[in-house]
């Protein structure tokens, strides 16, 4: 069996170019961040390298940022709601309302 992706509607692509495809985008992605990072036309604290954006992701995980790991914000229902009010929710918005009385009901 053949596996095949529409793309715009018009063209079709085997699943082994689709793949090869999106894994060079994502490599692409990446090569790019990483080599403006590291040419310094912008400065680190706005564009770090993605290494060091991986590390300060791990780093967040163990070490207490604003009292909080970020595993432990994601078990945490208060910060879910400010997160939700952080994003500006709008009070008409059905899957939000739900969200929020879920988590006023725990």
């Amino acid at each position: 069996m053949r596996s095949t992706a529409n793309v715009a509607g018009s063209r079709t692509l085997s699943f082994r170019r689709w793949l090869a495809l999106s894994i060079a985008g994502f490599v692409a992605f990446f090569a790019i961040w990483w080599l403006i990072a590291a040419s310094g036309l912008v400065q680190r604290q706005f564009l770090p390298t993605p290494l060091e954006v991986f590390e300060r992701f791990v780093a967040l995980t163990h070490t207490p940022f604003v009292g909080y790991t970020l595993q432990q914000l994601g078990r945490n229902d208060e910060a879910l709601k400010y997160f939700a009010q952080a994003l500006k929710i709008k009070p008409g918005d059905e899957m939000a309302a739900r969200m929020m009385a879920s988590l006023d009901a725990n």
